[in-house]
């Protein structure tokens, strides 16, 4: 396992460095980072910005060069990116707790076997020092406890393993509790969308019959839920 496999925005960094200003740029850093004139103070930004001056280098100007590549490699490999597994996540309600239920658009079998990383966050402007992990699995909410929701709403990233050791994780969401659905309407509704995925793939087509969607779907209780699935 290389040295990068938990860090690879690390190592992106660092690969942009040595792309602007050569591989001396390593040991001109580590040595910066030593440097008798670094306020032992700083932290985050105002840290790199203050080290990379102190080793002759731009941070900003790396950074810049790090967002090139990445649009470089994700238009090479865009079909690849498009094939990728886009989990999402939705507020789900059991008498007065709340939870995160994590999905992914696969049929239920699919489903069951999906392991989802979570990352929590007291507010939307919190710091990663902040940041709280947990494991989801299969469409087993992971339940917050009142403590840890603040201002009606709970802000999560998830993501997905891709490969051996990398996790990918989509944007961060914050999402008003108010808008939680019962856990059991919400495990059966998703049920029926993926009975639905199937017929549709069966088919072969993009269309399926109104009674093929009716018989997808549980007897709907909310019409909206049942107008957006068929």
């Amino acid at each position: 396992m290389s040295q990068w496999d938990h860090n690879p925005l690390g190592a992106a960094v660092i690969s942009a460095m040595v792309r602007l200003y050569g591989p001396e740029s390593i040991s001109r850093l580590v040595r910066a980072f030593a440097h008798g004139k670094l306020p032992a103070d700083l932290n985050g930004l105002a840290l790199m910005d203050t080290t990379f001056q102190l080793a002759g280098m731009d941070f900003a100007a790396v950074v810049a060069e790090l967002f090139k590549q990445a649009s470089e490699d994700a238009r090479l490999h865009a079909s690849a990116l498009a094939a990728l597994p886009r989990p999402r996540v939705r507020l789900v309600r059991r008498a007065d707790s709340v939870g995160v239920q994590a999905l992914c658009d696969t049929d239920g079998a699919e489903q069951e076997r999906r392991t989802f990383f979570l990352r929590f966050k007291p507010q939307r402007d919190s710091g990663h020092e902040r940041y709280e992990h947990e494991v989801g699995f299969g469409d087993r909410p992971v339940w917050r406890r009142k403590s840890r929701i603040q201002h009606g709403e709970i802000c999560v990233q998830v993501g997905l393993k891709v490969g051996r050791a990398r996790v990918l994780y989509e944007p961060w969401t914050c999402l008003p509790t108010s808008d939680a659905v019962p856990f059991a309407d919400a495990a059966q509704t998703e049920r029926g969308r993926a009975r639905l995925r199937r017929a549709r793939s069966v088919t072969g087509s993009a269309s399926v019959s109104h009674h093929a969607c009716a018989r997808a779907l549980p007897p709907p209780g909310d019409a909206t839920e049942h107008a957006l699935a068929c």
